[in-house]
């Protein structure tokens, strides 16, 4: 995210403010698994279509999953983060953000003392220069191959590299063992859903899949939407009962 900033001129394009309001935005919108929250409501969307929930349902469904969003994500949190002490809550990650800022504050001390020697608007600057600006260069050499990538797919069904798998291959989710769990155990469900898909594939076609593991799939996805609201609603009983220690994990 904001690499794309850069490219289009960074802080000589959008000064201070803007930068500060892009590194905040890119805090919550380009990290580890909010990368999956469009594809995820895009194959909601397909499930609906394939199983012929009609649309006031699904405009139902999004409206509440925006309340709740709101209410319980949003509102409950910071009440809680108030009335306990954000370094009391037992997930503090949300409130050690501290460290995002850094390539900002020092961003903003270059920019001062480039504005100072005249040096602000240069070719390393511009925007979506190609050439000159090593962002823009980045972005550009990424899009041709994700073109590419795309291409090749769409011509040669056997084609095993997707052009997905590009674009997410330097983003957090990715990162491995060295962070979350989460991110940690990516590999293995992506890996196992891979390997099953292929076995299905090869013993009953994609009839199987259709049929029979799409479904299988999305009643795995309910249990473990059903398995976190549960946990959700034994967790605040215990909290009203001053027990904090609960099981928040992600199935």
């Amino acid at each position: 995210g904001m690499q794309f900033v850069a490219a289009t001129g960074g802080f000589a394009m959008f000064g201070p403010t803007g930068m500060l309001v892009a590194t905040i935005a890119s805090g919550f919108m380009t990290v580890s698994c909010f990368l999956l929250i469009a594809p995820v409501q895009i194959e909601m969307l397909e499930l609906g279509r394939q199983y012929k929930v009609s649309s006031r349902q699904v405009s139902s469904g999004l409206w509440l999953g925006l309340l709740a969003g709101i209410l319980l994500g949003g509102f409950a949190v910071l009440c809680w983060a108030y009335g306990f002490g954000g370094d009391s809550v037992r997930m503090t990650w949300q409130f050690q953000q501290n460290w995002s800022y850094d390539g900002y504050r020092a961003a903003e001390l270059a920019i001062d003392r480039a504005m100072t020697t005249g040096s602000l608007h240069k070719p390393e600057t511009a925007c979506m220069n190609i050439f000159a600006n090593p962002n823009a260069k980045g972005l550009a050499i990424g899009a041709v191959i994700t073109i590419v990538l795309a291409v090749l797919r769409s011509m040669f069904m056997w084609f095993p590299l997707h052009p997905l798998g590009y674009v997410l291959a330097g983003s957090h989710l990715m990162a491995g063992a060295g962070n979350a769990n989460m991110h940690a155990g990516f590999w293995l469900a992506a890996f196992l859903a891979w390997l099953i898909r292929i076995v299905v594939l090869k013993v009953g076609g994609a009839r199987a899949i259709r049929e029979g593991l799409t479904p299988f799939c999305v009643g795995m996805f309910l249990a473990a939407v059903t398995s976190m609201i549960m946990f959700d609603i034994a967790g605040l009983v215990l909290r009203c009962f001053g027990v904090a220690d609960v099981y928040n994990g992600v199935p």
